[in-house]
C-alpha cells in the first residue's frame, strides 16, 4: 500500500486576492448584521465601524494596499491588516457581551481571514525580496 500518493504537494495558500475578496464579503455582512441588530447608525458604522465589521478606512487600505501590486501597497495592506487584528485582539469587542452567536462568528470569521490576508501578503512581500536578491545584476 502506497503511504503517500506521487506528486503530492500541499494545496496553494490563497491568493491575496482571494482573502481579500472573502474578507470584504465577511466586512460587509458584518456592516449589515449591525444595522439589522441596532448596534450602529448607517453612516458611523460605515465609516468607524462596529463590534461585526472594520472601519471603512480598513477595508480601503486593504483593497488599495493588495490591487496596487506594488512593495508600497502590499506594505500598507499588511499595516491595516496588523491594525485590524491587533484591534480585534485587544479592543474588548471580540465576544463581548450581548453579542449574538451568530454576531461572534462574524467576528472569528473577519478575524481568521484578515490573519491569513496577511500571512498571504507576507509571503508576497518575501517572496518578492528573494526574487530581487536572486535577479542578475543589470548590465549597461
Amino acid at each position: 500500500m502506497e503511504s503517500a500518493l506521487p506528486g503530492a504537494t500541499m494545496p496553494p495558500m490563497p491568493t491575496p486576492r482571494t482573502a481579500l475578496i472573502l474578507l470584504l464579503l465577511l466586512n460587509a455582512v458584518g456592516y449589515v448584521v449591525a444595522l439589522a441588530t441596532g448596534l450602529v447608525d448607517p453612516l458611523p458604522g460605515l465609516l468607524n465601524g462596529s463590534k461585526t465589521n472594520a472601519p471603512l478606512v480598513i477595508w480601503a487600505a486593504q483593497t488599495v494596499g493588495v490591487l496596487l501590486h506594488r512593495r508600497a501597497g502590499t506594505v500598507l495592506a499588511l499595516l491595516a491588516c496588523t491594525v485590524s487584528l491587533a484591534a480585534a485582539a485587544f479592543d474588548g469587542d471580540l465576544g463581548a457581551g450581548g453579542l449574538g452567536a451568530g454576531q461572534v462568528a462574524i467576528q472569528l470569521g473577519i478575524a481568521a481571514v484578515t490573519a491569513v490576508l496577511w500571512a498571504a501578503l507576507a509571503v508576497q512581500l518575501a517572496g518578492r525580496r528573494l526574487r530581487e536578491r536572486e535577479a542578475p545584476p543589470a548590465t549597461a
